[in-house]
């Protein structure tokens, strides 16, 4: 039974010939081949590795450096706001430019212009200073404050009198310009303009506390200027209630989208509305919204 479970055919004889022929074949190669071929790749490593060693050897001249993480790295820095107030640009110190927000090196640049006998005559020639950008010194402008020099009697007696006028000087708010806006002291071109600008999107002041909405006014400037203005509320222009649609109610900025959509809706439903009264069970209109719109609707 053995015989038979070794038994082969003649081709299946052959192969395994030819395979322990090739086994014995490959086997002779692999221990005759290296004395036949010289190992070049020992020399290369041999080269190589004397370069790693002069490598190697160059860092130990050079000095080393441990970096230390900081975990406020990458924090982001909080940026301390500018405090605004007035002053002379002729003689205010260089902590106080950097609490206006001006950059350290350029308030470092303004003293030093100063010391070599400059002088900020107009706000034109503080404005030329590098390094203030048109943006920051269109927010200092109102705070600007250069005084004119004295001379003579004359002319001493000129500005008291123009201060005097200024000091009484009353401007209506809803119909001046930015030349009548600019007399009243502590408001320059710039405070002019966003006053106008606001004054069109609201309809006209009813109020001289409205001042204080207005971009980058403070309460210090407010109570300034506050004495030196008044109000026509004859001038306000009013929005047609039971004619404006979302969008229009919406442009006011005391009214935003689902305050104008509420009103819309509530129109729609009950039909006319007749008075203020009607506005005041909206649950999407809190009162003090109801209380600063009222002046701006009409009822008709």
């Amino acid at each position: 039974m053995w015989k038979d479970f070794f038994y082969f055919s003649k081709s299946q004889r052959i192969g395994i010939v030819v395979l322990i022929g090739l086994i014995v074949l490959l086997l002779a190669l692999r221990i005759a081949l290296p004395r036949f071929i010289q190992n070049e790749s020992v020399v290369m490593d041999e080269g190589f590795k004397n370069k790693i060693a002069v490598f190697q050897a160059s860092l130990k001249d050079r000095p080393t450096y441990s970096y230390k993480k900081d975990s406020t790295k990458y924090t982001k820095k909080e940026t301390i706001p500018p405090v605004l107030f007035y002053f002379n640009p002729n003689t205010l110190d260089s902590a106080g430019f950097v609490k206006l927000g001006i950059k350290p090196y350029v308030a470092s640049r303004i003293v030093k212009y100063r010391a070599k006998s400059g002088r900020f005559k107009t706000l034109a020639d503080f404005a030329k200073v590098y390094g203030i950008l048109p943006a920051q010194f269109a927010l200092l402008e109102p705070y600007i404050i250069i005084p004119a020099e004295i001379t003579d009697t004359r002319k001493s007696d000129s500005i008291r009198l123009a201060r005097l006028a200024q000091e009484s000087l009353v401007v209506e708010l809803n119909s001046a310009d930015t030349t009548e806006l600019k007399k009243i002291k502590g408001v320059g071109i710039s405070y002019a303009k966003r006053i106008i600008a606001y004054r069109n999107i609201l309809g006209g002041f009813v109020s001289p506390h409205q001042l204080l909405e207005v971009w980058g006014m403070s309460k210090s400037n407010y109570e300034k200027i506050a004495p030196h203005v008044t109000i026509d509320s004859t001038l306000i222009r009013k929005i047609e209630i039971n004619k404006a649609g979302i969008d229009r109610l919406r442009s006011h900025p005391y009214l935003n989208f689902y305050h104008a959509k509420a009103i819309y809706e509530l129109r729609r439903n009950k039909g006319k509305l007749k008075s203020i009264n009607d506005l005041q069970n909206l649950y999407e209109l809190p009162d003090s919204i109801v209380t600063k719109i009222e002046p701006y609707l009409d009822f008709r």
